[in-house]
Protein backbone atom coordinates (compact mmCIF):
# COMPACT_ATOMS: atom_id res chain seq x y z
CA UNK A 1 0.00 0.00 0.00
CA UNK A 2 1.07 3.29 -0.96
CA UNK A 3 2.68 5.78 1.52
CA UNK A 4 3.70 9.28 2.71
CA UNK A 5 8.01 9.09 3.66
CA UNK A 6 8.78 12.63 4.33
CA UNK A 7 12.95 12.72 4.98
CA UNK A 8 13.95 15.89 6.74
CA UNK A 9 17.86 16.67 5.61
CA UNK A 10 19.07 16.50 1.69
CA UNK A 11 22.48 16.07 1.71
CA UNK A 12 24.24 12.48 1.69
CA UNK A 13 22.22 10.72 3.96
CA UNK A 14 18.83 12.28 3.40
CA UNK A 15 19.04 12.32 -0.75
CA UNK A 16 20.57 9.07 -0.52
CA UNK A 17 17.49 7.72 1.31
CA UNK A 18 15.18 8.95 -1.03
CA UNK A 19 16.32 7.88 -4.09
CA UNK A 20 16.31 4.12 -2.37
CA UNK A 21 13.37 4.55 -1.50
CA UNK A 22 11.88 5.15 -4.97
CA UNK A 23 14.18 2.31 -6.54
CA UNK A 24 12.73 -0.09 -3.73
CA UNK A 25 8.75 1.62 -3.79
CA UNK A 26 7.58 3.31 -7.52
CA UNK A 27 3.96 4.13 -5.93
CA UNK A 28 4.31 6.09 -2.44
CA UNK A 29 4.59 9.66 -1.73
CA UNK A 30 8.39 10.91 -0.72
CA UNK A 31 8.61 14.57 0.42
CA UNK A 32 12.59 15.77 0.76
CA UNK A 33 12.21 19.13 2.88
CA UNK A 34 15.77 20.93 2.92
CA UNK A 35 16.30 24.54 4.64
CA UNK A 36 19.08 25.36 2.29
CA UNK A 37 18.98 26.07 -1.81
CA UNK A 38 20.78 22.73 -2.28
CA UNK A 39 20.07 18.86 -2.16
CA UNK A 40 23.04 16.69 -2.77
CA UNK A 41 25.71 19.36 -1.70
CA UNK A 42 28.83 18.01 -2.27
CA UNK A 43 30.35 19.36 1.14
CA UNK A 44 33.76 17.94 1.61
CA UNK A 45 34.33 19.59 -1.68
CA UNK A 46 34.12 23.41 -0.03
CA UNK A 47 37.59 24.02 1.15
CA UNK A 48 38.51 23.53 -2.80
CA UNK A 49 35.94 25.61 -3.62
CA UNK A 50 37.19 28.36 -1.67
CA UNK A 51 40.59 27.74 -2.74
CA UNK A 52 39.82 27.97 -6.56
CA UNK A 53 40.62 24.02 -7.30
CA UNK A 54 36.66 23.62 -8.12
CA UNK A 55 35.78 26.83 -10.42
CA UNK A 56 32.10 26.56 -10.16
CA UNK A 57 29.57 26.04 -7.42
CA UNK A 58 27.66 23.47 -9.67
CA UNK A 59 30.30 21.27 -9.31
CA UNK A 60 29.20 20.64 -5.80
CA UNK A 61 25.64 19.72 -6.75
CA UNK A 62 25.05 16.52 -8.07
CA UNK A 63 21.71 17.15 -8.03
CA UNK A 64 19.51 19.82 -8.62
CA UNK A 65 15.56 19.54 -7.08
CA UNK A 66 14.35 19.91 -10.70
CA UNK A 67 16.44 17.12 -11.78
CA UNK A 68 15.44 15.12 -8.55
CA UNK A 69 12.04 15.56 -8.99
CA UNK A 70 11.98 14.46 -12.54
CA UNK A 71 14.28 11.54 -12.46
CA UNK A 72 13.17 10.03 -9.37
CA UNK A 73 9.35 11.69 -9.01
CA UNK A 74 10.11 13.06 -5.03
CA UNK A 75 8.50 16.53 -3.93
CA UNK A 76 11.43 18.52 -2.98
CA UNK A 77 11.06 21.33 -0.93
CA UNK A 78 13.97 23.76 -0.50
CA UNK A 79 14.10 26.74 1.61
CA UNK A 80 11.93 24.64 4.16
CA UNK A 81 12.63 23.81 7.62
CA UNK A 82 11.02 21.53 10.44
CA UNK A 83 10.30 23.36 12.91
CA UNK A 84 7.91 20.84 15.11
CA UNK A 85 7.34 17.14 14.92
CA UNK A 86 4.60 15.89 16.92
CA UNK A 87 5.22 12.11 17.46
CA UNK A 88 1.63 10.90 18.70
CA UNK A 89 -0.11 12.61 15.23
CA UNK A 90 2.97 11.82 12.98
CA UNK A 91 2.52 15.40 11.77
CA UNK A 92 5.71 18.01 11.09
CA UNK A 93 5.25 21.83 11.19
CA UNK A 94 7.07 22.93 7.97
CA UNK A 95 8.05 26.67 7.85
CA UNK A 96 8.62 27.95 4.51
CA UNK A 97 11.83 30.07 4.51
CA UNK A 98 11.46 32.39 2.00
CA UNK A 99 7.48 33.86 2.55
CA UNK A 100 7.01 32.54 6.30
CA UNK A 101 4.44 30.46 6.31
CA UNK A 102 3.40 27.43 7.94
CA UNK A 103 2.04 24.33 7.05
CA UNK A 104 1.59 20.98 8.40
CA UNK A 105 2.93 17.63 6.92
CA UNK A 106 1.88 13.96 7.89
CA UNK A 107 3.91 10.88 7.24
CA UNK A 108 3.74 6.87 7.26
CA UNK A 109 7.60 6.98 7.97
CA UNK A 110 9.73 9.72 8.73
CA UNK A 111 13.51 10.06 8.02
CA UNK A 112 15.47 12.43 10.29
CA UNK A 113 19.04 12.98 8.11
CA UNK A 114 19.53 16.95 9.59
CA UNK A 115 23.07 16.73 9.93
CA UNK A 116 25.34 18.66 12.35
CA UNK A 117 25.94 22.13 12.87
CA UNK A 118 29.63 23.71 13.23
CA UNK A 119 30.39 24.82 16.98
CA UNK A 120 31.73 28.37 16.70
CA UNK A 121 33.96 29.09 19.54
CA UNK A 122 34.40 31.84 22.35
CA UNK A 123 37.39 33.94 20.94
CA UNK A 124 37.24 37.35 23.59
CA UNK A 125 38.07 40.00 21.77
CA UNK A 126 37.73 38.71 18.32
CA UNK A 127 34.82 40.68 16.25
CA UNK A 128 32.30 37.64 15.69
CA UNK A 129 31.66 39.50 12.04
CA UNK A 130 34.81 38.65 10.59
CA UNK A 131 34.54 34.87 12.18
CA UNK A 132 33.09 32.85 9.25
CA UNK A 133 32.04 29.03 9.37
CA UNK A 134 31.97 26.57 6.84
CA UNK A 135 29.21 24.32 6.65
CA UNK A 136 26.92 25.27 3.11
CA UNK A 137 27.66 26.60 -0.75
CA UNK A 138 26.32 29.86 1.30
CA UNK A 139 29.25 29.73 3.88
CA UNK A 140 31.99 28.98 1.17
CA UNK A 141 30.61 31.28 -1.25
CA UNK A 142 30.88 34.02 1.36
CA UNK A 143 34.61 32.70 2.68
CA UNK A 144 35.55 32.72 -0.71
CA UNK A 145 34.37 36.61 -1.69
CA UNK A 146 36.33 37.69 1.48
CA UNK A 147 39.24 36.34 0.59
CA UNK A 148 39.23 37.68 -2.90
CA UNK A 149 39.27 40.97 -1.56
CA UNK A 150 42.74 42.75 -2.08
CA UNK A 151 42.49 44.60 1.62
CA UNK A 152 42.83 40.73 2.74
CA UNK A 153 46.54 39.37 3.28
CA UNK A 154 46.12 36.53 6.31
CA UNK A 155 43.99 33.98 7.09
CA UNK A 156 43.35 32.16 10.32
CA UNK A 157 42.01 28.46 10.83
CA UNK A 158 40.62 28.11 14.32
CA UNK A 159 40.50 24.30 14.80
CA UNK A 160 43.15 21.58 13.58
CA UNK A 161 40.78 18.80 12.11
CA UNK A 162 40.42 17.38 8.28
CA UNK A 163 38.71 20.57 7.58
CA UNK A 164 41.11 23.13 9.23
CA UNK A 165 44.15 21.64 7.40
CA UNK A 166 42.08 22.05 4.14
CA UNK A 167 41.07 25.17 4.35
CA UNK A 168 44.83 25.87 5.75
CA UNK A 169 45.99 24.22 2.19
CA UNK A 170 43.42 26.54 0.18
CA UNK A 171 44.15 29.70 2.08
CA UNK A 172 48.40 29.11 1.20
CA UNK A 173 47.01 28.27 -2.37
CA UNK A 174 45.42 31.92 -2.82
CA UNK A 175 48.50 33.41 -1.30
CA UNK A 176 47.10 34.51 2.49
CA UNK A 177 49.68 34.07 5.06
CA UNK A 178 48.13 31.51 7.05
CA UNK A 179 48.07 30.60 10.82
CA UNK A 180 46.22 27.75 11.95
CA UNK A 181 45.14 27.43 16.52
CA UNK A 182 44.64 23.88 17.66
CA UNK A 183 43.31 23.64 21.54
CA UNK A 184 45.65 20.39 21.54
CA UNK A 185 48.75 19.62 21.35
CA UNK A 186 48.13 17.30 17.88
CA UNK A 187 46.23 17.86 14.74
CA UNK A 188 44.26 15.15 12.84
CA UNK A 189 42.75 13.99 16.67
CA UNK A 190 41.94 10.54 14.97
CA UNK A 191 46.04 9.93 14.28
CA UNK A 192 48.59 8.86 17.09
CA UNK A 193 50.79 11.67 17.88
CA UNK A 194 54.19 10.92 16.18
CA UNK A 195 51.55 10.30 13.02
CA UNK A 196 49.62 13.87 12.95
CA UNK A 197 53.37 15.47 13.95
CA UNK A 198 54.08 14.67 9.75
CA UNK A 199 50.75 17.03 9.25
CA UNK A 200 51.98 19.52 10.98
CA UNK A 201 55.27 19.63 10.12
CA UNK A 202 54.31 20.02 6.20
CA UNK A 203 51.95 22.45 7.32
CA UNK A 204 54.85 24.55 8.49
CA UNK A 205 57.31 23.28 6.06
CA UNK A 206 53.82 24.92 3.41
CA UNK A 207 54.70 28.50 5.60
CA UNK A 208 51.63 27.75 8.23
CA UNK A 209 52.32 29.29 11.49
CA UNK A 210 51.10 26.50 13.52
CA UNK A 211 49.44 27.19 17.47
CA UNK A 212 49.20 24.47 19.53
CA UNK A 213 47.33 24.51 22.80
CA UNK A 214 45.91 27.56 21.98
CA UNK A 215 42.90 29.55 21.21
CA UNK A 216 43.91 32.93 21.44
CA UNK A 217 42.04 35.79 21.93
CA UNK A 218 44.05 37.76 19.79
CA UNK A 219 44.54 36.58 16.67
CA UNK A 220 45.51 38.60 14.34
CA UNK A 221 44.09 37.97 10.70
CA UNK A 222 42.03 39.43 7.89
CA UNK A 223 40.07 36.00 8.07
CA UNK A 224 38.95 34.09 10.51
CA UNK A 225 37.67 30.60 9.99
CA UNK A 226 36.05 27.98 12.53
CA UNK A 227 36.34 24.76 11.81
CA UNK A 228 36.72 23.50 15.35
CA UNK A 229 34.36 20.44 14.65
CA UNK A 230 30.36 20.01 14.61
CA UNK A 231 27.83 19.04 17.06
CA UNK A 232 24.63 17.18 15.86
CA UNK A 233 21.45 19.16 14.94
CA UNK A 234 19.16 17.59 17.10
CA UNK A 235 16.87 19.93 18.41
CA UNK A 236 13.73 18.91 16.49
CA UNK A 237 13.76 15.27 17.72
CA UNK A 238 14.96 16.16 21.50
CA UNK A 239 11.64 19.20 21.47
CA UNK A 240 9.65 16.24 20.11
CA UNK A 241 10.56 13.82 22.91
CA UNK A 242 12.74 11.24 20.86
CA UNK A 243 15.84 9.43 23.05
CA UNK A 244 18.89 10.89 22.42
CA UNK A 245 22.03 10.37 24.16
CA UNK A 246 24.21 12.67 27.05
CA UNK A 247 26.08 14.30 23.79
CA UNK A 248 22.81 14.81 21.93
CA UNK A 249 23.04 12.48 19.63
CA UNK A 250 19.80 10.46 18.08
CA UNK A 251 20.12 6.95 19.85
CA UNK A 252 18.94 4.10 16.65
CA UNK A 253 19.11 0.65 16.65
CA UNK A 254 20.99 -1.27 13.90
CA UNK A 255 17.90 -0.94 11.58
CA UNK A 256 18.61 3.22 11.96
CA UNK A 257 14.91 3.17 13.72
CA UNK A 258 14.78 5.66 16.68
CA UNK A 259 12.80 4.93 19.78
CA UNK A 260 9.56 5.91 17.71
CA UNK A 261 9.19 2.98 15.60
CA UNK A 262 7.84 5.08 12.76
CA UNK A 263 10.74 7.56 12.49
CA UNK A 264 14.08 7.03 11.22
CA UNK A 265 17.40 8.18 11.78
CA UNK A 266 20.79 8.47 9.67
CA UNK A 267 23.89 10.54 9.52
CA UNK A 268 25.99 12.79 11.68
CA UNK A 269 22.85 13.31 13.81
CA UNK A 270 22.93 10.14 15.38
CA UNK A 271 24.93 7.65 17.94
CA UNK A 272 26.07 4.36 15.43
CA UNK A 273 28.40 1.89 17.16
CA UNK A 274 32.51 1.59 16.04
CA UNK A 275 32.58 -1.83 14.28
CA UNK A 276 36.22 -2.47 15.74
CA UNK A 277 35.30 -1.86 19.39
CA UNK A 278 31.79 -2.40 19.88
CA UNK A 279 31.21 0.41 21.41
CA UNK A 280 28.43 2.77 20.26
CA UNK A 281 30.03 6.54 18.74
CA UNK A 282 29.20 8.90 16.12
CA UNK A 283 31.04 9.38 12.95
CA UNK A 284 30.84 12.65 10.82
CA UNK A 285 31.27 11.36 7.25
CA UNK A 286 29.65 10.89 4.08
CA UNK A 287 30.50 7.18 3.83
CA UNK A 288 28.65 6.23 6.87
CA UNK A 289 25.63 8.37 5.98
CA UNK A 290 25.33 6.87 3.22
CA UNK A 291 25.82 3.62 3.95
CA UNK A 292 22.68 4.14 6.59
CA UNK A 293 20.79 5.71 4.72
CA UNK A 294 20.81 2.51 2.47
CA UNK A 295 20.19 0.40 5.77
CA UNK A 296 16.97 2.92 6.72
CA UNK A 297 15.58 2.99 3.21
CA UNK A 298 15.26 -0.72 2.96
CA UNK A 299 13.32 -0.81 6.32
CA UNK A 300 11.03 1.27 5.78
CA UNK A 301 10.47 -0.35 2.71
CA UNK A 302 9.88 -3.71 4.12
CA UNK A 303 13.36 -5.28 3.66
CA UNK A 304 15.21 -6.53 6.39
CA UNK A 305 18.51 -4.74 6.73
CA UNK A 306 21.17 -3.96 9.45
CA UNK A 307 23.60 -1.19 9.67
CA UNK A 308 27.37 -3.12 10.54
CA UNK A 309 28.59 0.05 12.24
CA UNK A 310 31.36 2.02 11.32
CA UNK A 311 35.13 1.88 10.90
CA UNK A 312 36.37 5.59 10.80
CA UNK A 313 37.90 5.33 7.69
CA UNK A 314 39.52 8.94 7.28
CA UNK A 315 41.64 10.35 4.53
CA UNK A 316 42.71 14.01 3.55
CA UNK A 317 45.41 15.35 0.83
CA UNK A 318 47.44 18.08 3.11
CA UNK A 319 49.69 19.60 -0.09
CA UNK A 320 51.53 16.70 -1.50
CA UNK A 321 51.24 14.45 1.42
CA UNK A 322 48.01 11.45 1.46
CA UNK A 323 46.92 11.19 5.37
CA UNK A 324 44.65 7.93 6.10
CA UNK A 325 43.84 6.06 9.14
CA UNK A 326 41.20 3.59 9.60
CA UNK A 327 39.86 1.37 12.66
CA UNK A 328 40.81 2.61 16.20
CA UNK A 329 44.06 4.04 17.42
CA UNK A 330 46.91 3.28 19.87
CA UNK A 331 45.56 5.98 22.67
CA UNK A 332 41.67 4.94 21.80
CA UNK A 333 43.09 0.78 22.26
CA UNK A 334 45.12 2.12 25.39
CA UNK A 335 41.89 3.90 26.74
CA UNK A 336 39.64 0.99 25.97
CA UNK A 337 42.02 -1.33 28.26
CA UNK A 338 43.45 -4.01 24.88
CA UNK A 339 46.46 -5.87 25.14
CA UNK A 340 47.56 -4.63 21.87
CA UNK A 341 50.83 -4.01 19.98
CA UNK A 342 51.76 -1.25 17.02
CA UNK A 343 54.22 -1.54 14.02
CA UNK A 344 55.74 1.54 12.02
CA UNK A 345 56.90 0.75 8.66
CA UNK A 346 58.75 2.81 5.65
CA UNK A 347 58.36 1.30 1.93
CA UNK A 348 58.53 2.49 -1.00
CA UNK A 349 55.24 3.00 -3.01
CA UNK A 350 56.73 1.02 -6.20
CA UNK A 351 60.50 -0.16 -6.70
CA UNK A 352 63.31 2.64 -5.96
CA UNK A 353 64.86 2.14 -9.31
CA UNK A 354 61.12 3.80 -11.00
CA UNK A 355 60.77 7.63 -11.29
CA UNK A 356 59.33 9.20 -8.49
CA UNK A 357 59.08 6.28 -6.15
CA UNK A 358 58.11 8.01 -2.94
CA UNK A 359 58.27 6.85 0.87
CA UNK A 360 54.77 5.89 2.98
CA UNK A 361 54.76 5.02 6.36
CA UNK A 362 52.60 2.44 7.76
CA UNK A 363 51.53 2.06 11.53
CA UNK A 364 49.38 -0.83 12.27
CA UNK A 365 48.12 -1.34 15.81
CA UNK A 366 47.17 -5.35 16.43
CA UNK A 367 45.76 -7.31 19.51
CA UNK A 368 49.05 -9.15 21.15
CA UNK A 369 47.31 -12.84 21.37
CA UNK A 370 45.17 -13.07 18.41
CA UNK A 371 47.07 -10.56 15.72
CA UNK A 372 43.51 -9.26 15.17
CA UNK A 373 43.41 -5.85 13.39
CA UNK A 374 42.50 -3.11 15.19
CA UNK A 375 43.53 0.24 13.44
CA UNK A 376 46.31 1.78 10.86
CA UNK A 377 47.38 5.08 10.10
CA UNK A 378 49.24 5.74 6.67
CA UNK A 379 51.01 8.97 5.77
CA UNK A 380 53.15 8.85 1.78
CA UNK A 381 52.54 10.30 -1.30
CA UNK A 382 51.44 8.18 -4.23
CA UNK A 383 49.27 5.02 -3.41
CA UNK A 384 48.67 5.79 0.28
CA UNK A 385 45.18 5.64 -0.49
CA UNK A 386 45.42 2.20 -2.08
CA UNK A 387 47.03 0.84 0.80
CA UNK A 388 44.61 2.23 2.97
CA UNK A 389 41.72 1.10 1.53
CA UNK A 390 43.62 -2.93 1.07
CA UNK A 391 43.77 -2.18 5.31
CA UNK A 392 39.89 -0.95 5.66
CA UNK A 393 38.96 -3.71 3.57
CA UNK A 394 40.78 -6.80 5.84
CA UNK A 395 39.84 -4.58 9.33
CA UNK A 396 35.95 -5.32 7.90
CA UNK A 397 36.93 -9.45 6.95
CA UNK A 398 37.82 -9.19 10.32
CA UNK A 399 41.67 -10.54 8.92
CA UNK A 400 43.96 -11.46 11.06
CA UNK A 401 47.85 -8.95 10.89
CA UNK A 402 49.27 -11.91 10.06
CA UNK A 403 47.25 -12.65 6.91
CA UNK A 404 48.67 -9.14 5.46
CA UNK A 405 52.14 -11.20 4.14
CA UNK A 406 49.57 -13.04 2.36
CA UNK A 407 47.54 -10.70 0.50
CA UNK A 408 48.29 -10.90 -3.68
CA UNK A 409 47.89 -6.80 -4.81
CA UNK A 410 48.37 -5.69 -8.59
CA UNK A 411 52.10 -5.83 -9.33
CA UNK A 412 54.06 -3.63 -11.43
CA UNK A 413 56.95 -1.31 -10.92
CA UNK A 414 54.57 1.50 -12.02
CA UNK A 415 52.25 0.62 -9.40
CA UNK A 416 53.83 -1.35 -6.72
CA UNK A 417 56.52 -4.10 -5.68
CA UNK A 418 56.60 -7.67 -5.68
CA UNK A 419 56.49 -7.25 -1.52
CA UNK A 420 53.76 -4.35 -1.43
CA UNK A 421 53.91 -2.39 2.06
CA UNK A 422 51.34 -4.37 3.15
CA UNK A 423 53.39 -7.45 2.95
CA UNK A 424 55.63 -5.53 4.46
CA UNK A 425 53.91 -4.64 7.15
CA UNK A 426 52.54 -7.90 7.66
CA UNK A 427 56.22 -9.90 7.43
CA UNK A 428 57.29 -7.34 10.47
CA UNK A 429 54.52 -7.95 12.58
CA UNK A 430 54.65 -12.09 12.18
CA UNK A 431 58.06 -11.29 13.45
CA UNK A 432 57.08 -9.33 16.18
CA UNK A 433 54.89 -11.79 17.04
CA UNK A 434 56.97 -15.20 16.76
CA UNK A 435 59.62 -13.66 18.87
CA UNK A 436 61.88 -12.94 15.83
CA UNK A 437 62.31 -9.36 16.87
CA UNK A 438 61.27 -6.97 19.59
CA UNK A 439 61.16 -3.40 19.41
CA UNK A 440 61.08 -0.23 21.36
CA UNK A 441 58.64 2.99 20.27
CA UNK A 442 60.47 6.49 19.97
CA UNK A 443 58.88 7.57 23.05
CA UNK A 444 61.40 4.56 24.91
CA UNK A 445 64.72 6.28 23.78
CA UNK A 446 64.54 8.71 26.36
CA UNK A 447 63.97 6.16 29.47
CA UNK A 448 67.00 4.15 28.15
CA UNK A 449 69.57 4.48 30.95
CA UNK A 450 72.91 6.42 29.77
CA UNK A 451 75.04 4.95 32.74
CA UNK A 452 76.67 2.08 30.41
CA UNK A 453 74.06 -0.86 32.11
CA UNK A 454 73.06 -1.80 28.46
CA UNK A 455 74.22 -1.43 25.15
CA UNK A 456 73.60 1.37 23.07
CA UNK A 457 74.11 1.09 18.95
CA UNK A 458 73.56 2.83 16.23
CA UNK A 459 73.75 1.01 13.27
CA UNK A 460 74.08 3.32 10.16
CA UNK A 461 77.15 4.08 8.07
CA UNK A 462 79.50 6.85 9.97
CA UNK A 463 78.56 9.99 7.90
CA UNK A 464 74.61 9.22 8.47
CA UNK A 465 76.41 9.25 12.04
CA UNK A 466 78.38 11.84 12.05
CA UNK A 467 75.52 13.78 10.57
CA UNK A 468 72.92 13.22 13.53
CA UNK A 469 73.10 11.14 16.35
CA UNK A 470 71.49 10.28 19.96
CA UNK A 471 73.31 10.85 23.24
CA UNK A 472 75.22 7.72 24.24
CA UNK A 473 74.81 5.71 20.96
CA UNK A 474 78.56 4.41 19.48
CA UNK A 475 78.43 3.90 15.86
CA UNK A 476 78.45 0.16 14.91
CA UNK A 477 77.17 0.16 11.36
CA UNK A 478 75.36 -3.04 10.11
CA UNK A 479 77.98 -4.26 7.62
CA UNK A 480 80.57 -3.93 10.25
CA UNK A 481 78.82 -5.95 12.70
CA UNK A 482 79.85 -9.78 12.75
CA UNK A 483 83.61 -8.64 12.90
CA UNK A 484 82.99 -6.67 15.96
CA UNK A 485 80.77 -8.67 18.19
CA UNK A 486 83.40 -8.81 20.95
CA UNK A 487 83.07 -4.88 21.26
CA UNK A 488 79.39 -6.07 22.42
CA UNK A 489 78.80 -6.81 26.07
CA UNK A 490 76.59 -9.74 26.04
CA UNK A 491 75.77 -9.28 29.73
CA UNK A 492 73.89 -6.38 28.71
CA UNK A 493 70.73 -5.75 26.94
CA UNK A 494 71.33 -4.10 23.39
CA UNK A 495 69.36 -1.50 21.66
CA UNK A 496 69.69 -1.01 18.22
CA UNK A 497 69.04 2.16 16.20
CA UNK A 498 68.99 3.17 12.43
CA UNK A 499 67.32 5.58 9.83
CA UNK A 500 64.20 2.98 8.65
CA UNK A 501 64.32 0.45 11.01
CA UNK A 502 65.71 -2.16 8.62
CA UNK A 503 69.27 -1.88 9.63
CA UNK A 504 68.58 -2.36 12.87
CA UNK A 505 66.41 -5.28 12.43
CA UNK A 506 68.89 -7.29 10.44
CA UNK A 507 71.40 -6.31 13.62
CA UNK A 508 69.17 -7.87 15.89
CA UNK A 509 68.39 -10.96 13.77
CA UNK A 510 72.20 -11.51 13.98
CA UNK A 511 72.76 -10.46 17.42
CA UNK A 512 69.90 -12.80 18.57
CA UNK A 513 71.07 -15.99 16.87
CA UNK A 514 74.61 -15.22 19.02
CA UNK A 515 73.12 -15.22 22.33
CA UNK A 516 72.52 -11.26 22.84
CA UNK A 517 69.30 -9.65 24.32
CA UNK A 518 68.03 -7.22 21.32
CA UNK A 519 65.77 -4.61 20.89
CA UNK A 520 65.30 -2.27 17.94
CA UNK A 521 63.41 0.97 17.13
CA UNK A 522 60.46 0.62 15.35
CA UNK A 523 60.03 2.89 12.80
CA UNK A 524 63.75 3.96 13.09
CA UNK A 525 65.14 7.33 13.52
CA UNK A 526 63.04 8.75 10.56
CA UNK A 527 59.67 8.38 12.89
CA UNK A 528 61.43 9.41 15.71
CA UNK A 529 62.83 12.43 14.18
CA UNK A 530 59.37 13.28 13.38
CA UNK A 531 57.64 13.03 16.34
CA UNK A 532 60.22 15.23 18.46
CA UNK A 533 60.67 17.56 15.97
CA UNK A 534 60.17 21.24 17.13
CA UNK A 535 56.83 22.45 14.89
CA UNK A 536 58.10 26.33 13.86
CA UNK A 537 59.15 27.91 10.25
CA UNK A 538 62.43 26.33 10.03
CA UNK A 539 61.14 22.38 10.07
CA UNK A 540 63.39 20.70 7.61
CA UNK A 541 61.47 19.17 4.60
CA UNK A 542 64.14 16.03 4.52
CA UNK A 543 62.18 14.96 7.82
CA UNK A 544 59.66 13.19 5.98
Amino acid sequence: MPKTIVIVGAVAGGATAAARIRRLDEFSDIILIEKSNYISLANCGLPYFIGGEIKNESELTLQTPESFEKRYRIEVLINHLATSLDLKKKTLLIKRLDTGQNFFQSYDYLLLAPGAEPIIPDLPGLDRSSLFKLRTLTDAAAIKLKASSPEVKSAAVVGGGAIGLELAENFVSLGLITSLYQRDEQVLPWLDFEMAQAAALRLTQKGVKVFFNSFSPTIAADLVVAAVGVKPETKLAKEAGLLLNSRGFIEVDDRMRSSDPFVYAVGDAVESFDSVSGLKGSLSLAGPAAKQARVAADNICGLNSVYRGFQGASILRLFDLTIGAVGISEQRAQNLGLNFETSHTHSLNCPAYMPGAEMMTIKIIFEKISARLLGAQIIGGKGADKRLDVLAGAIRANLSALDLTAIDLGYSPSYGSAKDPINVAGYVIENLISGKCHQINWRDLACLPKDGSVNLIDVRSPKEYQAFHIDSFINLPLDDLRQNLDKIDKDKPVFLVCYLGLRSYLASRILLQHGYKTAHLAGGLKLYQIATAKIDRSAKSHLI
